[in-house]
């Protein structure tokens, strides 16, 4: 899966927000602190495999802006295709929607199956390495 846009509904700082461009490969996103790359790290990651509950010490990026909290990954697969990947909070992390190019529904499972059924865990230690997680490497 190749990531190729971010859509950004409400998450933290960020409302109506799009982010464009990201190419194949490697994708670095850098600026001067509280730019937002954080942020937009956790919407990333929580789009994927869910809201964590409200009780507990994580920062839960409350829209502060405005707009549904959540949005939309638009994702490209290996096969070509391009699929929606939203979600919005609820219960249990939140529902989960992921469409294909003509707006028809694709089972959720089918599209964790192409990722590889790649756990959060996974995911947040090899593909979305984030300051937190070097700081924990020391």
């Amino acid at each position: 899966m190749q990531l190729r846009e971010m859509r950004v509904s409400g998450f933290g700082t960020f409302a109506d927000t799009r982010v464009r461009g990201l190419a194949p490969g490697l994708n670095v996103l850098h600026g001067p602190n509280e730019f937002g790359k954080t942020t937009l790290l956790e919407f990333v990651r929580r789009v994927l495999f869910g809201f964590p509950a409200k009780r507990g010490e994580t920062n839960q990026y409350p829209n502060f802006r405005g707009g549904q909290y959540g949005g939309q990954l638009l994702c490209e697969m290996r096969d070509g295709r391009t699929l929606t990947v939203s979600r919005t909070s609820g219960k249990s992390g939140g529902a989960l929607a992921v469409e294909d190019e003509r707006g028809a529904a694709v089972n959720p499972d089918a599209f964790y199956a192409a990722l590889g059924n790649a756990s959060s865990d996974l995911y947040h230690n090899v593909f979305s390495v984030g300051l937190e997680e070097l700081y924990r490497v020391n």
